[in-house]
């Protein structure tokens, strides 16, 4: 799953009435210093053992994320986080400075199959901030609720004249959240899917032809190169930004019975990659006849 708008809206002035709460000490620069240009800073709403200096957004040594002071004083930042009933480890208000920049980069383990997801909520933005994810530019307006998959390429540029500020959730997947995003419609994006399907009996030994069709297309001048994710084998076409084809795997396959796995790509704007998407189908079906692969075209 790339994004979900969730239906969720918050009110844009009441946002930044609690953020103009927050005083300048509090924000602190952000820990990914490798990753960006001029100044991305953060303030600290919920955070291990509740310190206002910390923005890691991961548990260590067994502490706990507890709310901070500052929480304590912003009525309306607590009124939005009692909207998720599902726990919450790390919540920051992230800001990026006019001017500044977010390298392209990924996380780990927050995708919503990983257990945990992000999720975004725009307080202050503008027409000069440039989201772009998974390859493709995403628009989140002020008061909106998105959850994104940083488990994929993606970076920012805030070419305007305002900082772009965002509260930004790490929500931990329980019962409530599978039934929300269950629910919820997910945006379009024409993208190039797939399904594959294996018979009893079959293999599900595809990651040397993932290697061997990125060794293909890097000799023929193509900037691809080949890794693995856990169960997700990756297709990455390097650029300004990335482009991908993904086969996602289950997480474990019983070859006695009928398994199925997803492939897809990035957003294809402008169908500059269906060639390349069609070329690893045909690979897989070459090198695994007992292997199935229905193609959905771009959808």
């Amino acid at each position: 799953m790339r994004c979900l708008r969730l239906p969720f809206t918050f009110d844009p002035e009441k946002l930044r009435a609690d953020l103009a709460l927050v005083r300048d000490d509090e924000w602190i620069p952000h820990v990914q210093r490798r990753h960006y240009e001029g100044l991305w800073s953060g303030a600290a709403l919920r955070s291990l053992g509740g310190s206002r200096d910390n923005l890691v957004p991961e548990a260590r040594d067994g502490q706990r994320f507890a709310d901070t002071a500052l929480l304590a004083r912003c009525p309306y930042f607590r009124a939005v986080l009692a909207h998720f009933r599902c726990p919450l480890n790390a919540v920051r208000l992230l800001r990026l400075q006019a001017g500044s920049a977010i390298a392209e980069h990924v996380d780990h383990a927050l995708d919503f199959e990983d257990g945990e997801v992000r999720i975004h909520i725009p307080i202050v933005t503008s027409d000069g901030v440039r989201f772009i994810l998974d390859g493709s530019r995403l628009v989140l307006a002020p008061g909106e609720c998105w959850y994104t998959n940083v488990n994929l390429p993606h970076a920012v540029e805030n070419t305007g004249t305002v900082d772009r500020i965002h509260l930004v959730l790490d929500c931990v997947v329980d019962d409530w959240l599978h039934q929300l995003f269950a629910s919820t419609p997910a945006p379009h994006f024409p993208n190039h899917t797939a399904t594959v399907r294996g018979v009893t009996g079959s293999s599900l030994a595809v990651l040397p032809v993932f290697a061997a069709v990125a060794q293909e297309l890097a000799a023929a001048g193509a900037p691809v190169t080949f890794r693995s994710e856990g169960a997700t084998l990756i297709l990455n076409w390097a650029g300004i930004y990335s482009w991908q084809i993904r086969l996602r795997l289950p997480a474990s396959v019983d070859i006695a019975s009928d398994w199925s796995a997803e492939l897809e790509s990035s957003p294809d704007l402008h169908g500059e990659h269906r060639g390349d998407f069609v070329a690893v189908m045909d690979a897989i079906r070459r090198e695994f006849p007992r292997i199935e692969v229905h193609a959905a075209g771009a959808t």
